[in-house]
C-alpha cells in the first residue's frame, strides 16, 4: 500500500518548506495506510504499507510497482471529464500510461469486498 503526500512545485524556481505536506497531512497519510494494511491483513493477505513525497505521484508510482516488482496496480480515480483530466492531470491515466505493470482504476468508495 502506497500514498503520496504531494509536494505543491517550487516558489520562484527554489524549494519552499511551505509547498511539503505538513505534519498532520503526514498524520493523516500514514493513518490511511495503516488502516489500509490492518485491513488487508486481517483479510489474510501479506500487505506493507508506506508514504513517499513527491511532485510528480504517477512517477513514483510507476517506479516503485517496478522495484518491487509488483504484478498489479489498484489506484483510486474518480469520474472525470476529458477537459478536467486534461486540466487537473489525471493521475489515475498518468499511472496507467507510465506504468509497466497493469493498472485497474478503483472508483472512490467503491467496496472490495464484495
Amino acid at each position: 500500500m502506497l500514498t503520496i503526500a504531494r509536494i505543491w512545485g517550487t516558489a520562484l524556481g527554489i524549494q519552499h518548506p511551505g509547498l511539503y505536506p505538513t505534519k498532520r497531512e503526514w498524520q493523516k497519510q500514514l493513518g490511511s495506510v495503516g488502516d489500509a494494511v490492518r485491513t488487508i491483513n486481517r483479510a489474510g493477505l501479506e500487505a506493507r504499507g508506506g508514504v513517499i513525497a513527491s511532485r510528480n505521484p504517477s512517477k513514483v508510482i510507476a517506479r516503485e510497482a517496478k522495484r518491487l516488482g509488483c504484478r498489479g496496480i489498484v489506484i483510486g480515480a474518480g469520474p472525470i471529464s476529458w477537459w478536467m483530466s486534461w486540466l487537473l492531470q489525471d493521475e489515475a491515466r498518468w499511472v496507467k500510461w507510465r506504468s509497466q505493470v497493469p493498472v485497474l482504476p478503483v472508483p472512490y468508495g467503491a467496496r472490495l469486498d464484495g
